[in-house]
C-alpha cells in the first residue's frame, strides 16, 4: 500500500473511531495516526491536568490538558482532582493530540482514552476542574459541561461555597506565578 493510501487510511480509521461509529470505540493499535497524534502509556499523575506519558519508542514526556484547569495539589480538592485523573489513565494507553507547548515544553493537548472518550472533557463533567474560558472561550461543550456539573453540585461544585479557581490560587500563592490555566 502507498503512503497516501497509508495516510487516508488512517485518516478515515481516526474519524471512525472519534465518531465512534459501529458501537466499536477502540482504536486498533496497528492503525496508524495521522500526524500531531501519538499513542502512548500514562505511567505518572502529575496534577490533575499534567500527566507523564511514556511513547512507544520509550520517550517520556509531560501532557498539560489543554484548556482545562484543575485545582493545585495543595488546593482544596487537589488531591481528588488528580485521583480522578489516575483512575481513568495510570498505567493505560492513550492517545495525545499535541496542539503546541507551554513555557516549560510541556505537550498541550487532549488525551483520549481508550474508549474514545476525552479526558478533558471527562474532568469537566464530572467537576474535577475549570474549563479554561483564558484559552477556550468559545469552547461551547467544555462550558456545557461545567455548567451541568456546577447546577448538578459535582466534584469541586458540592460544597457550599464557590471553590477559588487556581489561577487565582496560585496568584494569592506567588506573586511570580503565572496567572491563566
Amino acid at each position: 500500500m502507498n503512503e497516501v493510501k497509508k495516510g487516508r487510511l488512517a485518516v478515515v480509521a481516526m474519524a471512525l473511531w472519534l465518531a465512534g461509529c459501529g458501537g466499536e470505540r477502540s482504536l486498533p493499535p496497528d492503525v496508524p495516526l495521522p500526524i500531531g497524534m501519538a499513542r502512548a502509556k500514562v505511567v505518572k499523575v502529575l496534577e490533575g491536568d499534567t500527566v507523564a506519558v511514556v511513547s512507544r519508542n520509550g520517550v517520556e514526556q509531560t501532557i498539560r490538558l489543554l484548556s482545562v484547569d484543575c485545582p493545585e495539589a495543595d488546593q482544596p480538592f487537589g488531591r481528588e482532582s488528580a485521583q480522578m485523573t489516575a483512575e481513568l489513565t495510570l498505567g493505560r494507553d492513550v492517545v495525545i493530540t499535541e496542539m503546541g507547548r507551554d513555557r516549560s515544553q510541556r505537550i498541550l493537548g487532549e488525551i483520549r482514552l481508550a474508549d474514545g472518550r476525552q479526558l478533558n472533557r471527562e474532568l469537566v463533567s464530572a467537576g474535577a476542574c475549570w474549563w479554561s474560558r483564558k484559552y477556550a472561550p468559545d469552547d461551547r461543550t467544555l462550558r456545557e459541561l461545567e455548567a451541568s456539573a456546577r447546577s448538578n453540585r459535582r466534584g469541586l461544585w458540592a460544597g457550599k461555597r464557590d471553590p477559588m479557581p487556581p489561577w487565582e490560587w496560585r496568584k494569592r500563592s506567588s506573586p511570580d506565578a503565572r496567572v491563566g490555566p
